[in-house]
């Protein structure tokens, strides 16, 4: 299985999902080590998008409403990727 790698400078909206409640200096420290994985990745976060959940949704893991929010995202900032991370 392979997987296509962004190139350098891609600009990406991060979304990191809370489906459970952390201790905030947990919920600090990860969504700091997703931010450096991405740039270590080559890839420029541009915007970092957080939203706190019960559950995952079978469809899209966040909820429509904050997919449709998040394509409004994608096209006010030019962004060219979006990746997700949860706890």
């Amino acid at each position: 299985m392979f997987f296509e790698r962004p190139e350098a400078g891609e600009r990406a909206l991060l979304v990191h999902c809370h489906f459970t409640r952390p201790q905030r200096d947990a919920l600090d420290s990860s969504v700091d080590e997703f931010i450096e994985l991405v740039r270590a990745a080559g890839v420029s976060p541009v915007y970092l998008e957080s939203t706190r959940r019960d559950d995952a949704t079978p469809r899209y893991l966040i909820g429509a409403g904050k997919v449709e929010e998040m394509a409004e995202l994608v096209a006010a900032h030019d962004i060219d990727v979006v990746l997700f991370n949860h706890s």
